[in-house]
């Protein structure tokens, strides 16, 4: 008989490895891999959803699209739950007749993923060469026959993978050295012939390379039309059209190159390097793909945040339609919302008593000291109506006056009560309201984004406490790493930790948990903890540079001038200084009277967030501000004079490489330097000129001056700084 009826399987399970070499670290890794599968699935979801409910996007485009989205959906969810178990749980063994099950869906999907982007260069070619013949061309009914002729291409071009899988014998080896099955991967471990396999899947990468030739034909077309108009900004707004395929092309073909490249020529590479090219064709495609499309396209990107929006636009316009009518507006006093009722009740005396109450209290607030405050819209008072029934009395901007008041209490709670408002009396300190509680808002105006905005912040704070903890472990454990640079290295690490720690987890509970609610001690020392590290780090940034300054102007004293005692010092200098600067903040926080106003339209608490929610004069809380800036700017300063000394004592060396040397060993320090104080600048000048900037870019551009850094400076030092990057590399590849 032939082969195929011969055919004999020795071994019934295969061993998926993973990733060599870093076993180690599978659990961590596998974190990351579940955020890049979950934003996955989500993200072409939202794109399929989108496209179905939309009758406007019911074009051959956006059918192309949903197309590719079905293809990186099938992608992610044969491939990566697999790689999940392994990482999570060690579960290395697969059946033979599951592995040629899942090579058959991950090349299924991927030759269909291919054939979709050529056919959506077609769509662009038809759409910039014939746009008035583009709708009788590419009807609904030719699509749809497209998606047909695309899905059975892809099964009769990967249906022999398994079969021919099945007919070869494997003896002994059973180890894959991948975390999924590839037919590449499978077929080198057959103790039988396997030419017939490896022909076919040539054949199989030249079809795949067809479809790339193809693309770029398209595209020759597509540049030789956009070149005969006319007009520059038509050929512009042509090209523009194809930037996002361009992206989903690259995306998905450099990857899959690499990898058929290793795997054909490349006999003597690194393993990891092979696997983890691997990994990264089968996780960035479906990641970055609906993401791509979303911020590229127009009309998908307003869909998708029109409905993701949609909800709190409505939630808006019944809150402000409740506000017109006389209803409970959300920020209304805990007093007057736990004592006032919901009901008409005004002719019980018991009710009027407490609002009477209500009223001697607010009468006190009333003292000219304190009047800036009522024209705030936030006040109590515009929300007395809430607490005493049905009738509102009229308090507004320009009509907030005591005669007014007084009036209105003679109308409303005649016969009850002798009373008169007091405003010659100081405020004593039981008048000056201090709420119990604030609300963090999160970022306003993306409520209802908050769930996805809190996944990147979360692998943001991960990969900080990991690279950070790191950072500190090898310093600590080498010894050959006990040196002023290192040393100051591990006090950046640590502050980046303080920060990060101070700010994110309060963020991800506000973004995916609606914990908004921070209590009045708590937010005072988040602000302090967040200004005193962010103090810290400015001043270990100059001592960076001056560690930098003295190793390349003074190299043989450079052992003396920076002993182990003035390092001491130096980081007793750090955090003596920071506290010194902040500690008043939290004294000029205290001193101020908050009338009710608890509402911070932030993620974490601050200085001057706080202080504009007093009803008193912040004058000189902006004045301590300025000089703590001012402060900051004078760091930079001493950074620039260092640097200025740096270059001139390094373009004074003879030698070309001496000087580039010289000069290498400051590039962590710069790149550090840049990613902490650009996010500052640019937060600090959006907060003073920027008064027409949207609210939420500005909240935006304050997370990022504390969630950056703190990631990206362990990423810096490890990449650029040979120690420890050999370090680091030796912990997570030892045998």
């Amino acid at each position: 008989m032939g082969p195929l009826n011969t055919s004999e399987v020795e071994v019934s399970t295969f061993l998926l490895i993973g990733i060599p070499g870093l076993e180690y670290a599978h659990v961590w890794i596998s974190i990351p891999i579940c955020l890049v599968y979950l934003v996955a699935v989500v993200g072409n979801c939202t794109i399929l959803f989108v496209i179905k409910t939309e009758p406007s996007l019911h074009e051959p485009m956006y059918f192309f699209l949903a197309m590719l989205a079905v293809s990186d959906m099938g992608l992610s969810l044969s491939s990566l739950p697999t790689m999940l178990r392994i990482f999570l749980f060690s579960a290395m063994e697969v059946s033979t007749n599951a592995c040629f099950a899942q090579e058959f869906f991950i090349h299924g999907f991927t030759v269909m993923e291919s054939s979709v982007l050529l056919i959506m260069s077609l769509d662009r070619f038809l759409a910039i060469r014939s746009p008035l013949r583009y709708s009788s061309i590419l009807t609904t009914y030719r699509v749809a026959k497209m998606g047909l002729m695309l899905a059975i291409r892809s099964i009769v071009l990967v249906l022999p993978f398994p079969l021919t899988l099945k007919r070869l014998r494997y003896c002994q080896k059973n180890l894959l050295s991948h975390s999924y099955c590839l037919h590449q991967d499978v077929m080198k471990l057959a103790c039988s012939d396997n030419r017939i396999n490896f022909i076919y899947g040539f054949f199989v990468a030249l079809c795949t390379m067809l479809d790339l030739a193809l693309i770029v034909v398209s595209y020759v077309l597509i540049l030789k039309t956009v070149l005969s108009i006319a007009s520059l900004a038509e050929r512009m707004k042509a090209l523009s059209t194809c930037v996002s395929h361009i992206c989903a092309v690259l995306i998905f073909y450099v990857p899959i190159l690499t990898l058929a490249a290793m795997h054909r020529f490349a006999k003597h590479k690194s393993p990891l390097v092979t696997v983890l090219t691997a990994d990264v064709f089968l996780l960035v495609p479906p990641l970055m793909n609906p993401i791509v499309y979303c911020v590229k396209t127009r009309q998908i990107r307003e869909k998708v945040l029109g409905r993701l929006l949609n909800t709190q636009r409505i939630k808006e316009k019944n809150t402000k339609t409740n506000s017109e009518e006389g209803e409970e507006i959300p920020g209304t006093s805990g007093d007057l919302e736990k004592e006032g009722s919901k009901n008409c009740k005004k002719n019980t005396t018991e009710f009027r008593e407490q609002a009477v109450g209500h009223l001697r209290c607010i009468g006190q607030i009333l003292h000219p000291r304190t009047l800036v405050s009522l024209q705030s819209p936030a006040f109590p008072l515009l929300r007395l109506h809430s607490a005493l029934g049905c009738h509102r009395p009229p308090l507004g901007p320009g009509l907030l006056r005591e005669p007014v008041l007084q009036l209105w209490i003679k109308v409303n709670l005649q016969g009850t009560h002798s009373y008169k408002v007091v405003s010659k009396m100081p405020l004593s300190n039981d008048t000056q309201f201090r709420p119990s509680t604030f609300l963090l808002l999160g970022i306003p105006g993306l409520e209802g984004m908050h769930a996805w905005i809190g996944l990147p912040f979360c692998a943001v704070y991960l990969i900080a406490v990991l690279g950070n903890s790191t950072v500190l472990s090898v310093v600590q454990t080498d010894r050959s790493l006990h040196e002023p640079m290192f040393y100051f290295l591990a006090m950046l690490a640590t502050i980046d930790l303080g920060l990060s720690t101070a700010t994110i987890p309060k963020m991800l509970g506000i973004f995916w948990f609606s914990l908004k609610e921070i209590v009045f001690g708590a937010c005072l020392t988040q602000m302090f903890f967040i200004h005193i590290f962010t103090g810290m780090e400015s001043v270990v940034l100059v001592a960076m540079a001056y560690d930098r300054y003295v190793a390349i102007c003074n190299p043989l004293r450079y052992s003396t001038i920076l002993a182990n005692k003035m390092v001491s010092l130096i980081g007793f200098g750090v955090v003596g200084r920071s506290f010194l600067c902040v500690l008043p903040f939290v004294f000029l926080i205290l001193r101020l009277p908050f009338c009710g106003n608890h509402v911070i339209p932030h993620t974490y608490c601050e200085h001057m967030g706080l202080a504009r929610l007093a009803c008193a004069s912040i004058r000189v809380n902006i004045i301590y501000g300025l000089g703590a800036i001012a402060i900051l700017g004078i760091d930079i300063a001493a950074i620039a004079l260092s640097y200025v000394q740096i270059l001139r004592a390094v373009f004074r060396l003879p030698s070309r490489e001496a000087r580039v040397k010289s000069l290498s060993t400051c590039g962590s320090h710069v790149c550090v330097i840049l990613a902490f104080y650009t996010p500052a600048l640019f937060s600090f000048m959006t907060h003073r000129f920027g008064r027409n900037v949207p609210r939420y870019i500005h909240i935006l551009l304050a997370n990022l001056y504390v969630v950056i850094p703190p990631m990206l400076n362990p990423v810096i030092y490890g990449v650029r700084t040979k120690q420890i990057r050999e370090k680091v590399l030796r912990i997570f590849i030892q045998k």
